[in-house]
């Protein structure tokens, strides 16, 4: 199925009737299309319509369903140039579940990437919350060892109080309840110096 085939069958379907194609895709009855195609061809799109948008979601719901590591690149992308920044306001689920698809598709050996792409103000705030807590995700579902936690927080915090401009309150609270979770005591240097950074507590900027 090509890209304007996905696009125009997903805003024609309510959404009722996607869970049933959803359904079909995978119990065999019907072919499921080619998410991966689709993703890549998305990336190299100037923008996103608001069609192609909702047939995103479906895309990233079922490569992410099927931790599909082949995605991670067009993913990272199309994060990358804005776009899906652009088309998704920060409350849009394929947003608020970015963690969660990030987590799924990116390959082990990537995982090194999500510290540097947290702390680039290129992206969005509501952005950089979500790859932070693919961080978490990770950690739940014991794919990213503990060293690897550790090393990760220590890194965000650090810049975060040397850059503290950079950060919200928001994500402050997510980087000092999280290390806490993730480090306990091991991390408490670090959390003790972001409470005391300015960052929680001050008014310095909307998700």
């Amino acid at each position: 199925m090509s890209f304007a085939e996905l696009t125009q069958q997903i805003s024609s379907l309510s959404p009722d009737a996607l869970l049933t194609t959803a359904q079909a895709w995978y119990d065999g009855s019907q072919a499921k299309p080619d998410f991966l195609a689709w993703l890549d061809e998305a990336a190299r799109q100037t923008d996103l319509a608001a069609e192609q948008l909702a047939a995103l979601r479906v895309a990233l719901f079922c490569l992410a369903k099927d931790r599909e590591t082949r995605a991670f690149p067009s993913l990272l992308a199309l994060i990358a140039s804005g776009k899906f920044e652009r088309a998704a306001k920060a409350d849009d689920w394929a947003v608020v579940n970015l963690h969660r698809i990030l987590g799924s598709v990116i390959p082990d050996e990537q995982f090194g990437l999500l510290t540097q792409l947290s702390k680039d103000v290129k992206h969005a705030l509501f952005v950089r919350e979500q790859i932070i807590l693919t961080i978490q995700f990770l950690w739940v579902e014991k794919r990213l060892p503990e060293r690897e936690t550790f090393a990760a927080y220590r890194a965000i915090i650090q810049d975060a109080v040397s850059s503290p401009a950079n950060y919200t309150e928001r994500i402050g609270m997510a980087l000092v309840i999280n290390a806490a979770v993730v480090g306990g005591t091991r991390l408490q240097p670090e959390a003790e110096s972001l409470l005391h950074s300015g960052i929680i507590g001050e008014k310095n900027g909307g998700m």
